[in-house]
């Protein structure tokens, strides 16, 4: 960032612009505590201090460079392999196996080898996203327009005519050593067969709570989200809810590197192998 010489004087007679030694002076002045503080004053440039103390993390207000790739003599150019934001972008895994050694995860187009002692952080997210759609489609718009009416409802927002319903969808993230990237289960896109083997069932939500019991009942060494326990005990009321999955994320991220809002391996219940019963509330 260029520094400036101009400095404001209380226009008072025989004061004006600074001139001479004394300008140049405050020019330094001004460059040596201009390159010694950040965006926030604190004496770190760019959030450096967090990329580097987490492994999760990068600085996202640095533009690197592309790097080059040298493919048999031909120089083929990489752009960053990070979105607009702090943190690499998730490998998704679609099946996969469960070892008494170790986690084989199979992607898109790849196939990733976790032994259980290299799991750190395991984290749930329940997302619950907001769906609305036109009443027309299953023509009960003139029985919602009557309803409205009758309860005194303006409708303010315009929602007049339309239906409003909740899609969840549940992620589990995992936090490994050796790679950058979360590795991420979401539940409405996994082959749960490989991974549950007898125990697959033919209920979705059965076979990832399933899947969630086995990956963290192998992950001794690991730190868990709060969510995993109240999960795995079946208390929703407990378990964190999220709007959108960058919420998650972020709050995720959050815990991890303040450490706050985890629990140990041994805070888990295993009690419960399946999920068919419902949701059992806290009384």
């Amino acid at each position: 960032m260029a520094c400036s010489n101009e400095h404001e004087f209380s226009g008072e007679k025989g004061q004006g612009k600074p001139e001479g030694e004394f300008a140049e002076e405050l020019q330094k002045n001004d460059c040596g505590q201009q390159a010694g503080k950040g965006s926030d004053g604190s004496g770190i440039q760019g959030g450096t201090e967090n990329s580097e103390t987490n492994p999760y993390l990068v600085d996202s207000s640095v533009e690197e460079e592309p790097k080059a790739i040298d493919d048999g003599g031909d120089i083929l150019p990489r752009g960053r392999i990070f979105h607009e934001r702090s943190t690499p972008l998730p490998t998704r895994i679609k099946s996969g196996q469960i070892t008494e050694e170790k986690l084989i995860a199979e992607t898109a187009n790849d196939v990733i080898t976790v032994p259980w002692q290299d799991v750190e952080h395991v984290a749930l997210g329940m997302i619950i996203e907001r769906v609305t759609q036109e009443a027309a489609a299953y023509k009960v718009q003139k029985l919602i327009q009557s309803a409205t009416k009758l309860a005194g409802n303006n409708d303010p927002n315009g929602e007049q005519g339309k239906i409003i319903s909740y899609k969840t969808t549940n992620f589990l993230d995992l936090y490994c050593a050796g790679h950058d990237e979360t590795l991420r289960f979401d539940s409405s896109s996994i082959n749960y067969r490989g991974f549950l083997q007898k125990k697959f069932s033919a209920v979705s939500f059965q076979n990832f709570f399933r899947l969630v019991r086995e990956i963290c009942m192998h992950s001794k060494s690991a730190r868990f989200s709060q969510s995993i326990k109240y999960f795995l005990l079946w208390q929703r009321d407990k378990i964190k809810t999220y709007e959108a999955l960058h919420d998650f994320e972020n709050d995720t991220f959050l815990s991890f590197t303040r450490n706050t809002h985890m629990v140990n391996y041994e805070d888990l219940n295993f009690d419960r192998q399946g999920w068919a019963d419902g949701w059992e509330e806290e009384r």
